[in-house]
């Protein structure tokens, strides 16, 4: 075969194992117009009130934000157009909410 095709057939390979290593979110939040619900999953208590003065506080009107179940906690990751500083916030909420 060429080598092309070994390099594609190789990468498709990775990307089906990081898929697959990334597992599955616990929850996602949805945050729209200011108010956020529960799209998969179930939060820790008190975490989507707590989203949803985040984003009114910094001015979001949209957010999505993933948990991934790691080792008896949770792994964030967010909509793109989150600044980091947004995102420490939100982690350190579930930091008090788990």
């Amino acid at each position: 075969m060429e080598p092309v095709y070994i390099l594609g057939v190789a990468g498709l390979v990775a990307a089906a194992c990081f898929l697959v290593a990334r597992g599955r979110p616990a929850f996602i939040v949805v945050i729209a117009g200011g108010k956020g619900r529960i799209h998969k999953g179930q939060p820790p208590p008190g975490f989507i009130q707590e989203a949803e003065d985040i984003c009114r506080e910094a001015g979001i009107a949209q957010a999505t934000i993933r948990g991934y179940a790691r080792n008896r906690s949770f792994v964030l990751t967010f909509s793109p157009h989150l600044s980091r500083e947004i995102q420490q916030r939100f982690r350190n909420v579930l930091g008090v909410h788990c």
